[in-house]
């Protein structure tokens, strides 16, 4: 049996994201091996810097894509994300600081600095990197994500990429100017088409988002629920689509799914048990409330999901 949980995963992307601390990882990986177990290949990646996946599974650490030794179908990743960017920016770089070099009164080694100093985020432009390489692969992907900060930042990459980018062609348009004066004729630098090419890549990591499912991993507390109600307001707010806010089943947690109770599951033989108790029912809806039913990104929240009562 599928289980309420992978009912509602309709998409080949699955998002699961939370606050730190709240079982993100754990979700991830249960979630990941149940589909592969459902005959459905998955490719589980870690984008947090702090990885437990391999803890998790109890598997060897995971810096490249490794079959997983207990499960046919399941690829686990813990990313590298400083060697991501690194891998892109070795072509990048040059070209960029020559764009730099060219389009601003900066020399070489000032340039660099600048540049160094410039672009934002790093380990989300990384992730994002690998994400939109891996679906661009056709692979089914469940992304463990950092927590909620690292995560907004992370979606937000196009958005600030795509401010950076007008600011260099900017520096392109000076640099055309210049050498049109000189030499009668714009010069080509390679930095303008390696920055469509980064663009359109980034262009396909929205579009990946898009059209991803999102699951909400809470816990009980205060302030768990806030960051929670905030994070789920913020990827409505994006346009996409939240199937479902999930917790353990503990008394007064807000989720619209609770999971069965299991004392940090570690190895496949017990992400498995937690996982069939979710897909035999023990998984249910939260009579706790103050979360609104998952929403499709292209619509209000589906009619026949009731917002729930606090949990007393």
């Amino acid at each position: 049996m599928a289980g309420p949980l992978l009912d509602r995963l309709e998409r080949r992307v699955t998002f699961v994201v939370g606050k730190g601390g709240v079982g993100k990882s754990t979700t991830a990986a249960g979630l990941a091996l149940a589909l592969a177990d459902a005959g459905r290949p998955t490719h589980l990646l870690s984008t947090d810097p702090a990885h437990s996946l391999a803890d998790i599974l109890d598997e060897p650490p995971a810096p490249e894509p490794r079959a997983a030794r207990c499960a046919d179908g399941l690829t686990v990743e813990e990313l590298d994300a400083d060697r991501a960017v690194a891998e892109r920016m070795a072509g990048l770089s040059p070209a960029l600081v020559e764009l730099i070099d060219r389009g601003t009164y900066l020399d070489d080694d000032d340039a660099a600095s600048l540049l160094d100093a410039a672009l934002p985020g790093l380990d989300e432009i990384g992730a994002a990197l690998r994400i939109a390489e891996l679906a661009d692969e056709g692979v089914r992907l469940v992304v463990d994500t950092a927590p909620t900060g690292h995560t907004l930042r992370l979606l937000d990459v196009p958005s600030t990429l795509r401010g950076w980018a007008r600011v260099f062609r900017a520096m392109a348009a000076k640099a055309d100017a210049v050498a049109t004066a000189l030499v009668g004729r714009p010069v080509p630098l390679q930095a303008e088409g390696e920055i469509e090419r980064l663009l359109a890549t980034m262009d396909r990591f929205d579009d990946i988002a898009r059209n991803a499912d999102f699951v909400v991993v809470t816990a009980p507390g205060a302030v768990v629920a806030a960051e929670t109600d905030r994070l789920v307001g913020a990827l409505r707010d994006r346009g996409l689509r939240v199937v479902a806010t999930v917790a353990a089943d503990r008394p007064g947690v807000i989720a619209d799914l609770r999971l069965p109770v299991h004392p940090d599951p570690t190895g496949c033989r017990a992400l498995r048990e937690w996982w069939a108790e979710e897909s035999t029912g023990a998984v249910r809806k939260a009579a706790a409330g103050g979360l609104t039913p998952p929403a499709d990104a292209h619509g209000p929240a589906r009619a026949q999901a009731q917002p729930p009562a606090r949990a007393q």
